[in-house]
């Protein structure tokens, strides 16, 4: 009987592709294009979780999107936490994700590394008088993000710009 469409596909795959830093990386490996489609869905849930932490000044949820040690992530949590102790709150600042794509398989455990578009919006911190304590402009890059399986789940481990 043919195949189900909704049954995941594997595919042997050779890649040749840049990892941070410029040098070129060729792994060959097998994944499933539902392995691949939950590390975007991955990347996609860090975003939304990292904007609603930002709007709620709570980082519970977030924390539970990456791995403890990821040092960009750690400091974004962190960062969310100091301002609401603080007493203050984040307007603006929302981040939005796109142009996810895998450039790489590790061969010996399920990881992946994606780059990604992502873009901010201006940011301002304001106090409890609500004057503005600190103001960010925004920006787009294009960054990489590495996403692996860890107890049944996809998470980021790792990211940072190209």
């Amino acid at each position: 009987t043919p195949p189900s469409s909704t049954s995941p596909t594997t595919t042997p795959t050779a890649t040749t592709s840049p990892t941070p830093g410029g040098a070129p990386s060729t792994t060959t490996a097998t994944a499933t294009a539902t392995d691949e489609q939950l590390a975007i869905k991955a990347v996609e849930r860090f975003y939304d979780e990292l904007n609603k932490a930002v709007v709620s000044l709570s980082t519970k949820e977030f924390r539970t999107t990456y791995k403890p040690g990821c040092e960009p992530c750690d400091q974004a949590a962190n960062k969310i936490d100091s301002t609401a102790a603080a007493g203050r709150r984040f307007e603006g600042g929302r981040v939005s994700v796109g142009a996810i794509k895998v450039v790489d398989r590790a061969t010996t455990i399920q990881m992946f590394t994606l780059e990604a578009r992502v873009s901010s919006v201006p940011m301002t911190v304001r106090d409890s008088a609500g004057h503005i304590v600190e103001s960010d402009q925004g920006a787009t890059a294009d960054k990489f993000i590495r996403v692996f399986k860890f107890r049944e789940r996809w998470i980021i481990s790792g990211l940072g710009d190209l």
